[in-house]
């Protein structure tokens, strides 16, 4: 009896840290399984827990099709989420902002210059208002995959990126690259 119950309260600790540590990985299928007409791969890494990195997705009946979202474990809770590429076009974004450093001297903010490598499509992003279709769900990324990739073959490149206004006043700068692939 002591046997049984010692094995059910170890399978259930297992579990419950089973479940814990894949728990980004798990609500990213969740995700993606309402999507229809796709393929994916989820890409993660170890902190302390299992952590999503990125997931790329193909889209059925488009050969060499691509894209890769990263930050979908927010999509859920605040309908967020980001692209980092579609199909040969990879978004690049810097800026300048406040993030939290002061002159030591002075005591005053001090703006720091940043990089990345995606756009945010959350509902207050200002790159909704410069993409001419509703993207509001994965789902429409996939709907409407190749207008997507053909609008971004007009976008600011390197040489001259374009601007947006973000909610704090401060400006973010972006363009794609083509990756070829």
């Amino acid at each position: 009896m002591w046997t049984t119950l010692v094995v059910a309260l170890i399978c259930g600790v297992i579990s419950f840290a089973s479940r814990t540590y894949y728990a980004e990985r798990y609500a990213v299928q969740a995700i993606l399984k309402k999507v229809d007409g796709i393929g994916y791969s989820i890409d993660t890494f170890e902190d302390v827990l299992e952590e999503v990195a990125k997931v790329t997705i193909t889209v059925d009946g488009i050969p060499d099709s691509k894209i890769v979202l990263v930050g979908l474990s927010e999509y859920e809770s605040n309908g967020r989420f980001a692209i980092s590429q579609i199909g040969k076009w990879r978004f690049v974004i810097t800026g300048s902002t406040f993030l939290g450093a002061r002159d030591s001297t002075t005591g005053e903010p001090v703006r720091s210059s940043y990089w990345g490598g995606h756009i945010a499509l959350d509902p207050k992003s200002p790159y909704r208002n410069i993409i001419p279709l509703p993207i509001n769900t994965v789902q429409d990324l996939v709907d409407h995959y190749q207008e997507l990739v053909d609008h971004f073959d007009t976008w600011p490149r390197e040489t001259e990126p374009g601007q947006v206004i973000l909610d704090d006043g401060s400006v973010q700068n972006y363009y794609v690259l083509d990756t070829g692939k």
